[in-house]
């Protein structure tokens, strides 16, 4: 037996002793999917680096764990275990699992509209069988399960099933919570989302992975949405689990004529982490928007893949994509959009945004930035290597089926080291915006940085989508938001509002603001007149941001409402040196 098979005959031994205690055992039409699920997942086997999808994604430090099969309902929990990872004040419902099981005591469904069920796909199955059976399975395009969405069929447990009948609307959103907790073996969890809305119902989703346990795990996630004709779903997912973590997501959205979804997820946990959108419109009109924020950690596996087809004119898709890597983090970003005869003809359009978007992190972390041309190695000065360029080229393996050629596709990024991005485009790129010869595709490329809060912090999609629709600059790497936005600063003078105004300004190749870093020489205020008069330097006179730094110094100043005028030179008279480094900063780059 060859050693590529033993994962297979592990998880298929996996599968065939769960089998028995599985929801719905015995129902026919259950037991043949499982059963044709099986075989797949036995008949393909996993994925290599062989398969195009798969290119860059090496799944062999998954496949060593000796994942058991986790089937038990964990239920010692209570509201204090879980409040700090609540996303939501006020949600019209909640459902909280706990490896993979339901927890109902946490849950609460009281205030939907009775006409809405929101339940565990578990109590579904065996309570509502028809409604399981008509549409599990219905969203996933190919007829063909993949390897992981074979093993998550075959195991087929637990997960939330939601159904909103037609015209229903529901205002406030619906959090689900999937956390993993006490864990004392490698375990694998297969939730399944089953998400129907019929005609023009409307919903908001919030979905969020976390954990509190310290043990490997694998969550091997499926999740069906289907759109009825002018539904309309926001659903908003965090992946946050732990560093121990293994996880894998595969959505499947199949959206009828005028439906509508947005699409936003922030994947930043894990030490491996995967997530599949499967976009298939079947209506015209349809519309679809994916965004999406990534950060991968020293070590950290992030892969996000793309599947968008278009067999019917005049559908709408947009994905836009932003991450920060740090370290020997890595991130993979790829995907293709297909389309039907006469796509181009017929106007059916797509956009995307997929900027590698790296500037600063915290710690005393090697930063990755990238761009489409280039990779810079990127590290605090005061262990600086000699700065180098990178230019490489990945083959471009993307396919467009609209008028576009294989060699149209853009190059990707690769460089290993100081964090890896493999960044894979579906379209030639010539500049800042650049536009496909129908005028169909736009392409828009951007670098910027986002610090955000994990748990507890309730407003974290609403800045994340400010973040990569450019309404909002992350206030600590770019002088903070465009335009005339206030900015609150706490200080009892003008003068000390100013310093915090500038302790908002990041250099972008060390994670220290300008004011500790020593670089503000000067600051002159006139308060009659609301004009500051700023001096300032930077490291060395050859810095890459000589052009633009000044400028986002002039931006976060200015912002403040006492403030009428902010004029900013550059000196370099004296030079600077590290000895005018507050100790703030030493401490923030671990030389004290």
């Amino acid at each position: 037996m060859s050693e590529a098979l033993k994962p297979v005959e592990h998880y298929r031994e996996l599968i065939d002793a769960a089998r028995s205690s599985l929801p719905g055992a015995g129902q026919p039409w259950l037991d043949a999917r499982r059963q044709a699920a099986a075989a797949r997942f036995t008949e393909q086997g996993f994925p290599t680096r062989k398969a195009e999808e798969w290119r860059y994604s090496n799944i062999g430090q998954v496949l060593e764990q000796p994942f058991r099969y986790r089937d038990e309902a964990f239920e010692a929990l209570t509201d204090s275990d879980i409040e700090d990872l609540l996303l939501v004040e006020q949600p019209a419902a909640r459902l909280v699992f706990a490896n993979g099981r339901l927890v109902p005591h946490l849950s609460m469904t009281a205030d939907l509209d009775p006409s809405v069920s929101l339940i565990s796909l578990r109590d579904a199955i065996d309570s509502d069988s028809e409604f399981v059976n008509q549409w599990l399975g219905q969203a996933i395009i190919d007829a063909d399960l993949e390897t992981f969405e074979a093993l998550n069929t075959a195991l087929l447990n637990d997960g939330m099933c939601l159904h909103i009948p037609a015209g229903v609307s529901v205002e406030q959103p619906i959090e689900v919570l999937y956390l993993s907790v006490g864990l004392d073996e490698p375990s694998v969890m297969t939730p399944r989302n089953l998400i129907v809305l019929d005609q023009g119902a409307r919903a908001r989703l919030v979905e969020q992975y976390a954990s509190t346990t310290d043990a490997p795990y694998f969550n091997n996630g499926l999740t069906e949405i289907i759109l009825g004709e002018d539904a309309e779903l926001e659903h908003d997912r965090l992946q946050d689990e732990a560093a121990q973590a293994y996880h894998m997501s595969v959505i499947h959205l199949a959206q009828a004529g005028r439906s509508r979804y947005r699409g936003m997820v922030a994947s930043l946990g894990g030490t491996w982490a995967r997530t599949e959108y499967h976009t298939a419109f079947s209506g015209e009109e349809a519309n679809c928007d994916l965004a999406g924020f990534y950060f991968a950690g020293d070590g950290q596996l992030t892969d996000i893949h793309l599947d968008v087809r278009h067999p019917v004119p005049r559908c709408n898709s947009e994905q836009k994509f932003k991450g920060i890597l740090a370290g020997k983090g890595k991130a993979v970003l790829d995907g293709r959009i297909r389309g039907g005869q006469g796509c181009a003809a017929d106007r059916g359009a797509s956009v995307q945004r997929h900027p590698a978007a790296v500037t600063r992190c915290r710690g005393r972390y090697q930063a990755a930035a990238g761009d489409l041309r280039r990779r810079r190695q990127v590290q605090p000065r005061h262990h600086r290597r000699p700065a180098r360029s990178h230019a490489a080229v990945l083959p471009a393996h993307t396919r467009h089926q609209c008028g576009y050629r294989a060699q149209d596709a853009v190059p990707g990024l690769r460089r290993r080291g100081a964090g890896e991005l493999h960044h894979t485009r579906l379209h030639r790129a010539g500049g800042p915006e650049t536009a496909d010869p129908t005028g169909r595709c736009r392409h828009r490329h951007r670098r910027e940085s986002l610090i955000i809060r994990k748990h507890g912090d309730k407003a974290m999609f609403e800045r994340i989508a400010r973040f990569i629709d450019k309404e909002e600059l992350d206030q600590a790497g770019n002088g903070g938001p465009d335009g005339d936005t206030p900015l609150e600063v706490e200080g009892d003078t003008l003068e000390e509002r100013v310093i915090a105004a500038l302790r908002t300004v990041y250099d972008p190749e060390i994670p220290v603001n300008l004011y500790d870093l020593g670089l503000i020489y000067k600051i002159v205020i006139h308060e009659a007149s609301g004009k500051v008069d700023i001096d300032m330097t930077l490291t060395a006179p050859a810095c890459p941001v000589a052009g633009s730094m000044p400028g986002m110094v002039a931006n976060a100043v200015r912002r403040l409402e006492e403030v009428n005028e902010v004029n900013v030179e550059l000196v370099w008279d004296p030079p600077w040196t590290m000895d005018r480094m507050s100790d703030e900063a030493r401490l923030e780059l671990g030389m004290l």
